[in-house]
């Protein structure tokens, strides 16, 4: 037999340290967010429909031009610092938005903005996708959308690299490269950079184009393709399968 009172009082305290732990991730959650606040898809028509606000694409001028939600504008995350379209107004409303909950540049911007002195600031975290899911319109250039891009294996981009005279071109953010590591031989050439810098690609090797997630290379592929380059294709997965599926990387 054991004692009613005390096991009461163990499951008592069990509960209490349970509610303190949880308590401690969501202040420690909400800290690591800086407390921004996140909005649906539908809140962002609503507030569009309603309210003056300014509504940011995060990501580079290649993705923008292929595709961005009906009146938004395009600030690139790296550009946010004294750019003329951000209003003068602190108080003005803010919402930013890219590819998605794996996509950074819009969460990276919203905080950017706060430090600036933004007082009203939206993160929308479901971004295009989201936008997409509820069919809700959409700005999209036909001709560079439906320009075909293949998804190569990393073991085909493997096979490749080392029996043709190929050129690898590294398109990851620029946070990313710091810590992560790269296709040996590869041209690290960020996305954000490539619009006013392609032409320094030689045009006579095909291309095969990598990131981290394959999230920005196929815009990057269709932006080379319609510049005239020889794209094979985009290294299916990025980096983190080509690096999961036991590839070798170099090491910054």
């Amino acid at each position: 037999m054991y004692n009613k009172p005390i096991a009461q009082n163990v499951i008592s305290s069990v509960s209490i340290c349970i509610c303190l732990l949880l308590l401690c991730f969501s202040i420690s959650h909400a800290a690591d967010n800086t407390f921004i606040k996140n909005i649906t898809a539908p809140e962002v028509k609503e507030m569009l429909s309603k309210d003056k606000v300014v509504l940011i694409n995060s990501l580079t001028n290649i993705e923008y031009t292929i595709q961005h939600i009906p009146d938004s504008i395009n600030i690139p995350f790296h550009e946010m610092d004294n750019n003329p379209q951000l209003p003068e107004d602190k108080t003005k409303t803010l919402i930013f938005y890219c590819m998605g909950q794996r996509c950074l540049y819009s969460k990276k911007a919203s905080i950017k903005a706060m430090q600036l002195g933004y007082t009203n600031v939206y993160w929308f975290e479901g971004g295009i996708p989201d936008w997409y899911r509820f069919n809700y319109p959409m700005n999209i250039n036909k001709q560079l959308k439906s320009i075909r891009v293949k998804k190569i294996s990393p073991a085909k981009v493997y096979e490749l690299i080392n029996k043709d005279d190929i050129i690898v071109i590294d398109i990851k953010p620029q946070w990313w490269n710091s810590s992560a590591g790269k296709i040996k031989n590869s041209i690290y050439l960020p996305l954000v950079k490539l619009q006013h810098t392609y032409h320094t690609i030689p045009q006579d090797k095909p291309i095969i184009i990598s990131d981290g997630l394959m999230r920005q290379s196929p815009s990057a592929a269709r932006f080379l393709i319609s510049k005239g380059y020889n794209v094979l294709g985009v290294l299916k997965g990025g980096l983190t399968r080509w690096e999961k599926e036991g590839f070798p990387v170099i090491k910054h």
